[in-house]
């Protein structure tokens, strides 16, 4: 939606993994720096794309391109606990991802 500099998505990734999945961070560590490594800026109109896919882990594409899939539906899981678990960045981004109103 608009220009994100490369340190702010890792900033951002890091910040939601420690608020929603801080017992597994030893165990995700690894895969997290994996993600980060990926990132890059992202410009107004490019767009990031996460896929869970089960028994697999979570497929990241980067404006359009595939950049690997990260294993494991514990990592998947507590990427998605960013915006859906007990602390989003905030309340309306949660409430519009599960189908109410975004504020």
């Amino acid at each position: 939606m608009r220009n994100v500099g490369a340190d702010d998505l890792r900033k951002g990734w890091s910040e939601g993994f420690e608020k929603n999945a801080k017992d597994q961070l030893p165990a995700l560590k690894d895969r997290i720096a994996m993600l980060n490594g990926w990132m890059g800026d992202v410009k107004t109109g490019e767009r990031l794309t996460f896929i869970h896919q089960p028994g697999t882990g979570l497929q990241v594409d980067v404006n359009g391109a595939v950049k690997g899939t990260i294993k494991g539906d514990d990592f998947a899981k507590a990427f998605l606990a960013i915006w859906l678990g007990a602390d989003p960045p905030n309340p309306e981004i949660k409430a519009g991802l599960l189908g109410g109103a975004c504020g």
